[in-house]
């Protein structure tokens, strides 16, 4: 079972540091692609929030049902679509509305993930060891978060210096970033097949 939380641990701290990546680099992209200025882009953060506070009433609603594994996976695609949305930007103006509705993704996805994926940690963690093991939680995924967002940089500086229009370089970031999320995507449905989050402490 050690293994097995250990796993999931892993799986946890990758989900949530590319849905950090992916939401906090799409801030940025704000200004540099479409000129949004401090204040304006300040109302996209609440817009997250938004999307935060939808989403924990929508994973309340699912979780009593089903539990919080189709929620991780559901979550996790809606970072993929966020990702795209960047990938397949327009080169000129945008829709506000488009950009409210992809930053209300980008915050539910973000809460979605943060809640779901430690609801489904609590489930697999030994009942005795819960706490310790809450609290390693914690500090692996914001270590792993800041290693990854490192990582993240050195793309974004590489690409840089490569790419000289603000909007193809954001294309790539985030076309690189579609692909690691596939990738991710497809080992979270082989851990789930694999019974590596049996829910036999609530089923």
């Amino acid at each position: 079972r050690d293994k097995k939380v250990r796993k999931f641990m892993l799986l946890s701290a990758v989900v949530l540091s590319l849905n950090s990546l992916v939401i906090t680099v799409s801030i940025i992209a704000l200004d540099k692609v479409y000129g949004v200025v401090s204040s304006v882009a300040l109302i996209f953060i609440i817009i997250q929030v938004l999307g935060g506070i939808i989403a924990s009433y929508f994973s309340r609603f699912v979780s009593e049902h089903t539990g919080p594994q189709p929620l991780i996976i559901i979550y996790f695609i809606g970072t993929a679509l966020t990702a795209a949305f960047w990938v397949f930007i327009p080169d000129h103006n945008i829709p506000y509305f488009n950009l409210i509705m992809i930053f209300i993704l980008g915050g539910a996805t973000s809460t979605g993930l943060t809640t779901s994926t430690f609801h489904q940690f609590l489930m697999i963690v030994p009942q005795e060891k819960s706490v310790g093991y809450s609290l390693f939680y914690s500090v692996f995924c914001g270590a792993f978060g800041g290693v990854v967002t490192l990582m993240g940089s050195a793309v974004l500086w590489f690409l840089r210096s490569n790419i000289s229009e603000s909007i193809q370089l954001y294309s790539y970031f985030y076309l690189i970033l579609l692909v690691v999320l596939i990738i991710v995507l497809l080992l979270i449905f082989i851990f789930k097949n694999k019974g590596g989050w049996s829910l036999s402490k609530v089923m």
